[in-house]
């Protein structure tokens, strides 16, 4: 699927700023160091302006120097108040809740902003088995899988390891099949979890909260999912879950309870 609009995050800056989003367009740019550097900020305006002429989003004519079409695109992203990010490694992408069926989904990489808009809701199952390289398992092809119960303290000395400790770990003999495969897969995956979290951003009250986050990793045919949600007496349950039922876990996400006025208000 081709991009609606590809963005560099400098034009992304200047496209909010010129928008009127100065505190966005300044979180965006703060990793770049251009607002400490007058010649350099100088240069930079010069720059993006090329830059966006030359895509078509510029408009002498309109109050924001933009293109309505683009214009428009800003302030819809900026207003969507429910997003979910989503981390693999080094890469990020979003998905901005439009309405109760559509999103803006925006990829990141390598310093550009790829925008998908109109994507619905059945798009985002496909979307994260492509990006997070999941398999297509079925709840029926986990039944031998055993879910692992983890202290706290074995979870938190787990993602401290480095990968020599870990063959050390996977080359014993005394460890059940579903604990070695696990950490087969936690190697593959770098000794990291992918994580997707729900936000809950407010640009007129200059608010942003981190509301749950999901972390999991995936197997060649399944997804383990760690379940935070039942940690008791220090106790980490991580579990093989089938694709669809992963898909619903974070479809779930989109529709907690505590966001139901919301998805009201912005239909």
């Amino acid at each position: 699927m081709k991009p609606c609009y590809t963005l560099s995050t400098t034009e992304l800056g200047c496209a909010l700023a010129l928008c009127g989003y100065e505190d966005m367009a300044n979180e965006v740019l703060s990793n770049l160091e251009l607002l400490e550097d007058e010649l350099k900020f100088e240069k930079f305006i010069k720059q993006t302006e090329y830059t966006l002429k030359d895509k078509g989003y510029w408009d002498e004519s309109s109050k924001s120097l933009l293109f309505a079409e683009i214009e428009h695109f800003i302030d819809k992203l900026v207003h969507t108040r429910r997003k979910i990010r989503c981390i693999r490694e080094n890469e990020v992408f979003f998905l901005h809740f439009v309405n109760s069926n559509e999103f803006i989904v925006q990829v990141i990489e390598k310093q550009r902003h790829y925008f998908y808009t109109k994507f619905l809701m059945e798009d985002v199952k496909e979307l994260l088995i492509k990006k997070f390289e999941l398999g297509k398992s079925t709840s029926e092809d986990l039944d031998e899988i055993e879910p692992l119960m983890l202290s706290e303290d074995i979870y938190n000395n787990l993602l401290q390891l480095k990968h020599v400790e870990l063959d050390n770990l996977i080359s014993k003999a005394d460890i059940n099949d579903s604990l070695k495969n696990f950490l087969k897969d936690f190697k593959k995956n770098d000794c990291k979890f992918n994580n997707i979290s729900l936000i809950d951003m407010n640009y007129l009250d200059n608010e942003i909260e981190f509301d749950k986050i999901l972390f999991f990793m995936p197997s060649e045919d399944f997804i383990w999912y760690v379940m935070y949600d039942n940690i008791s007496e220090d106790e980490i349950f991580i579990v093989p879950l089938s694709t669809d039922s992963f898909y619903f876990k974070v479809k779930d996400l989109l529709e907690e309870k505590s966001y139901k006025g919301l998805l009201k208000n912005s239909r």
